[in-house]
Order: structure tokens, then C-alpha cells, then sequence
């Protein structure tokens, strides 16, 4: 079991897909199945990513320095293209440190680290805009559409297309619903 302590802050940035499976309490399983599953994977991928020390809260505190550091770098700019050399070179590391110290701690080395955050960011991006999947994909730092396509199928076990077909057909289906009963 793992137990963790996440301030305000943590709490808001991961509420968002908590109050869409609220919304979706009362409702009957199978018609939203596909929402219920994508909003519990956005929750868990937030919860997952501050727990890991990725985001400012109490966990953050338990890594090392110099891993919270790398975190944050690759998260405040995803779009850079980034190289294990450049990074290392910006910590002031040798390579092979980073690499250690990072894959202990977060159980993946830098660069898998950033193609998960990158992912998981798109994946919002599909559900809560309505660009093309080319241009996600340039958001979050893949410009080479392919790459992209099967990094986000590698994750997700399917297309970028699909996912948006999949969970963002229900998610109108359920704010129509909630409109509905707000009027």
C-alpha cells in the first residue's frame, strides 16, 4: 500500500477528471464505460506523477534534489528536444549518475520519464481541445507525427484517433446530460 500526503494544490491539479467520474456516480455502466475508464486513467496518471515527487507536494521532498530538478526541467518545457547530454550537462551530472539516480527513484530514466509525461499530456489535449492530432502531437514535443502515433500507441494501446473517438464521444454525450439537468 502506498500513502501519501498531497497539499491543496495537488488536490486541484488532479481534480478535474475526480469531479467528471462524480458526475458519472449515478449513471449506468455500460452506455459510459469508455468515459469512466479514461477520466480513472487521467486521475491515476496526475495521482502517479505527484506521488513520483513530479509535482511540488510533500513527496517531491523525498527525492534528490537533482532528480526533482531533472523532473521539473523536462516538464516545464516537453516541447524541447531534449537529449540525455543536455540534461546531465544542465544538472551538472555525468550521464550515467543521472540515469541511475533517476531510474531509482522514478523506476524509468530521464528520456522515458518525458515520452510518458509528453503522452499523458496529449492525452488531455485530445479529450479537451479540438486541434488536430498533428498539431498535439508538435504541443507536447513530437513534431515527427509517426513517432508520436506509436509512442501514444505504445502507452495507450490505441491510436490517438481512436482514444479521442473512444472517450471524447462520451465525454459530449455526459456534459449534454449535465446540461440537461442543470437547465
Amino acid at each position: 500500500m502506498l500513502t501519501a500526503r498531497l497539499g491543496a494544490a495537488a488536490v486541484a491539479e488532479c481534480a478535474e477528471p475526480l469531479d467528471a467520474l462524480d458526475r458519472l456516480r449515478f449513471r449506468p455502466p455500460g452506455p459510459y464505460r469508455s468515459e469512466i475508464i479514461g477520466r480513472l486513467i487521467q486521475f491515476l496518471a496526475c495521482l502517479a506523477r505527484l506521488v513520483d515527487g513530479g509535482g511540488t507536494g510533500p513527496a517531491a521532498g523525498h527525492r534528490h534534489p537533482m532528480v526533482v530538478r531533472a523532473m521539473r526541467l523536462l516538464e516545464a518545457e516537453p516541447t524541447r528536444p531534449w537529449t540525455l547530454a543536455e540534461l546531465a550537462e544542465r544538472l551538472h551530472l555525468s550521464r550515467g549518475y543521472l540515469v541511475r539516480r533517476f531510474k531509482a527513484e522514478t523506476g524509468l530514466p530521464p528520456m522515458a520519464y518525458l515520452s510518458r509525461f509528453r503522452v499523458e499530456r496529449a492525452a488531455v489535449l485530445l479529450l479537451h481541445s479540438d486541434q488536430s492530432i498533428t498539431r498535439i502531437a508538435e504541443a507536447v514535443g513530437w513534431p515527427d507525427a509517426n513517432h508520436f502515433a506509436r509512442r501514444f500507441r505504445a502507452h495507450y494501446g490505441m491510436s490517438a484517433s481512436a482514444y479521442r473517438a473512444k472517450f471524447s464521444r462520451t465525454a459530449v454525450r455526459l456534459n449534454s446530460l449535465i446540461a440537461e439537468e442543470a437547465g
